[in-house]
């Protein structure tokens, strides 16, 4: 499933699973969205969003959002408990950035390349 995270209050959505493997990533994330931009912003308009997926059809689902195969991400880390997850940070333009969270199994070879 392709998690849309906007604000601290998004990661009861995710499974506890997911969150003991890469929630406090994600909160670092989120924290900061919200202390720039605040927690009731639209994030379609302010500041962005977190991006989680967990499958393949996820990422085919995040290439209709931004094409990560041609729009270069501004750095790529690995993230997780277990170093098992990737970050990759978009940013589409001066004030609006999307982080994407991938597990390392299904991280495309053009995000490998930034790490």
């Amino acid at each position: 499933m392709l998690y849309r995270l906007t604000n601290k209050k998004d990661l009861e959505t995710l499974p506890s699973g997911i969150i003991q493997a890469i929630g406090e990533d994600i909160t670092i994330s989120l924290e900061l969205l919200e202390r720039e931009y605040g927690s009731q912003r639209n994030s379609d308009e302010s500041g962005g969003y977190v991006l989680l997926g967990e499958t393949v059809a996820d990422l085919e689902q995040v290439k209709t959002i931004i094409n990560i195969d041609t729009h270069p991400c501004e750095y790529a880390e690995y993230a997780g408990v277990a170093q098992n997850y990737v970050v990759a940070v978009y940013q589409l333009n001066n004030d609006y950035g999307i982080d994407l969270y991938l597990p390392l199994a299904i991280v495309p070879d053009v995000l490998k390349e930034e790490l």
